[in-house]
């Protein structure tokens, strides 16, 4: 058994050394367990660490793409991953600042002399364990790089515009067989680029319709589980959770589409 595994006490599973199990979430030290204030104690101490020191994981440079709730016809998982990490990034600073407040709250809670101490320490593991994984994933969005085609093509051709226009302005300084030279690589480039934007245009247009037709879907499909919670054949606890993740999925699709939009309203502009 390698140095960094104990036997835990209580589920006798193989598990890193330290205050507590990993599969039974109960002290590893067993002299801890038999002293309630000491189990408490070192929740408290948990507790404060997270909500004091809210640091992102390591993250490996080699990473694929992060995988969403749901799909959008026409779009691959790379422009996927460009477009919805962001939004989903501004999704999940909402869940952990509730996430925060829950741990500042059952911290609290913890002090009270007639709270119910099993039920808060059950509750302060439940919100470590949403931390961890809410942080994972800002990590793993925040390493998303890169443009989609029609921000880059849009980008390259406010660029070589740019250049055409000192080249212009310089035009009196040059020899006029050079200027003519230049002035013509440019125009190309220009005139390729537009064509390139007129069809990065019309797929992104694309992308729009497909956003708008999955958001469609996702709401028939909260709409479809309120009616199963009306007729008893899901749990409200259930319900809940569903909803949650059906809701937390429009949100980053919307705020994926507001972000197109407004790319594509300056492509417009510079057609």
């Amino acid at each position: 058994m390698p140095d960094n595994l104990v036997d835990c006490p209580h589920c006798s599973a193989k598990v890193p050394s330290g205050r507590f199990c990993s599969e039974c979430g109960k002290p590893l030290n067993k002299a801890v367990d038999d002293e309630p204030e000491a189990v408490l104690e070192a929740h408290r101490a948990e507790l404060d660490k997270i909500y004091e020191e809210i640091e992102e994981p390591h993250i490996s440079e080699h990473l694929s793409y992060p995988e969403f709730q749901f799909s959008i016809d026409g779009m691959d998982s790379q422009t996927m991953a460009i477009i919805f990490a962001r939004a989903e990034m501004k999704v999940l600073d909402e869940e952990l600042d509730r996430i925060i407040a829950e741990i500042s709250s059952t911290r609290h809670a913890l002090d009270l002399e007639h709270a119910d101490k099993d039920l808060l320490i059950s509750r302060a593991r439940d919100l470590r364990h949403e931390l961890d994984e809410a942080k994972s994933r800002r990590a793993k969005l925040r390493s998303v790089e890169g443009e989609i085609p029609l921000k880059n093509t849009l980008s390259q051709l406010m660029i070589q515009t740019a250049k055409l226009e000192k080249l212009k302005s310089a035009e009196k300084t040059l020899d006029p067989v050079v200027f003519q030279e230049e002035k013509k690589r440019l125009q190309m480039k220009i005139k390729y680029l537009q064509k390139d934007l007129v069809s990065a245009l019309k797929t992104s247009k694309q992308w729009l319709k497909s956003m708008d037709n999955e958001i469609k879907r996702l709401r028939r499909e909260i709409s479809r589980l309120d009616a199963k919670l009306k007729i008893g054949d899901v749990s409200q606890t259930a319900y809940d959770s569903m909803n949650r993740e059906l809701s937390k999925a429009i949100s980053i699709i919307e705020g994926g589409k507001r972000s197109l939009e407004e790319t594509i309203t300056l492509a417009k502009k510079s057609k």
